[in-house]
């Protein structure tokens, strides 16, 4: 949809992916005026399935938007010991469900088209402030240039970041991880029953996600020469290495991997910008806060973003200027708990596996038999990474 703009709008949201596409419905949905744009016409997430939430499920209505494979139980497994997360320990069905992203953003995107202006592929070239809002810069598929003034300008424009450097956003903290998730489909022995795994070893980490038609989705942390070894090795050679990184135990109750496909390498970061509030440019998912895919809690972590963007922006006091540096730095609060808590248990569930220090392995020791031990620990780790 590549009509011009319009030229004046409330909210403007930068990025038509998962989060900004939900986040363009709710706003519109609430009664405000927001234009949603996008550089790509479709969603560039084709193969890649994303674990969202009981919460994200549930707050964002998405069961039935997109094909779903539901997760009843994870099995968490190490060197020093396993233990099962259920469902039943929450007085829930399933914890969450797996989806493509590409159906997924379709569906999300669909949403927001009933009441929200979309326009794409139209690129984002330049944006400037002025006393009442943010004139954006527009650019059409044929090149042709148009203005936008917004009184608030959402970036979901992913873990690029570029919103945020146009709108002189300075910080960005982080580190590279020297690790790549080599991601792929893979079939075992045994059929998907509704469980997931993950699984550290030493120095490695992987998840297998169930999806359909007899597959596993498989995301595998792994040094940079090892992960370039499994993406160029043959598909028997790269199955017996699963295996064995795997483990008996695992193999015997998820199945031996037999077949693999689609194999892909990314480069794993942290990166962050703090805060995430310049002005009248809000920042929101990936573009906010790029994640290690331990734990899954990338999206799910975006999807909260926009949740509390739409309930400031649902205050009576915010209608009255959107951008107001009051209503920004309601959101910046409201979000630095979840997020540094989340940031901080990825990091320290990969450092924890990432070093083979003799007194780190006493630690995940003693972690595991805790959770083992104590139920109500085990319930209130599930409790916050289903519910948040």
């Amino acid at each position: 949809m590549s009509s011009k703009p319009p030229r004046a709008v409330e909210i403007a949201i930068i990025g038509a992916g998962a989060v900004g596409a939900a986040l363009a419905a709710r706003l519109a949905e609430i009664g405000y005026a927001v234009l949603l744009v996008d550089a790509r016409a479709k969603p560039c997430a084709e193969g890649r399935i994303v674990a969202l939430s009981h919460a994200s499920l549930a707050g964002w209505d998405l069961r039935g938007a997109a094909e779903a494979i539901g997760i009843r139980k994870v099995r968490v497994d190490a060197p020093e010991g396993s233990l099962w997360l259920r469902a039943e320990d929450l007085g829930l069905a399933e914890l969450g469900a797996c989806m493509a992203l590409d159906a997924l953003v379709e569906a999300l995107r669909a949403r927001a088209a009933r009441s929200a202006q979309i326009r794409w592929p139209v690129r984002l070239v330049a944006l400037r402030a002025d006393e009442k809002g943010v004139v954006l810069r527009l650019q059409g598929p044929r090149g042709g240039m148009h203005e936008v003034h917004a009184r608030l300008v959402v970036a979901a424009d992913g873990a690029g970041a570029e919103v945020a450097r146009m709108a002189g956003f300075r910080t960005r903290l982080g580190w590279l991880h020297n690790r790549f998730a080599l991601a792929a489909f893979v079939r075992l022995s045994r059929p998907p029953f509704a469980a997931a795994l993950e699984r550290f070893g030493e120095d490695e980490a992987l998840a297998l996600l169930p999806w359909r038609d007899g597959e596993y989705a498989l995301v595998w942390t792994l040094a940079p020469r090892r992960a370039l070894l499994r993406l160029r090795e043959d598909a028997d050679a790269f199955c017996a290495h699963l295996a064995e990184a795997m483990g008996p135990e695992n193999t015997a109750i998820f199945g031996a991997p037999r077949a693999v496909r689609a194999r892909r390498g990314i480069p794993l970061a942290l990166a962050l910008s703090p805060p995430a509030v310049r002005g009248r440019v809000w920042l929101a998912g990936a573009s906010a806060h790029h994640l290690h895919p331990v734990a899954a809690q990338g999206l799910n972590l975006g999807l909260r973003d926009a949740r509390t963007i739409a309930e400031v922006l649902d205050e009576p006091w915010a209608r009255r200027d959107p951008g107001a540096r009051v209503v920004g730095e309601t959101y910046a609060q409201r979000r630095v708990l979840d997020v540094a808590g989340t940031v901080a248990f990825t990091e320290s569930l990969w450092l924890a596996h990432a070093h083979r220090s003799p007194c780190l392995r006493a630690v995940r020791a003693l972690a595991l038999g805790a959770l083992r031990a104590f139920p109500d620990l085990r319930k209130s780790l599930l409790a916050r990474l289903v519910h948040a």
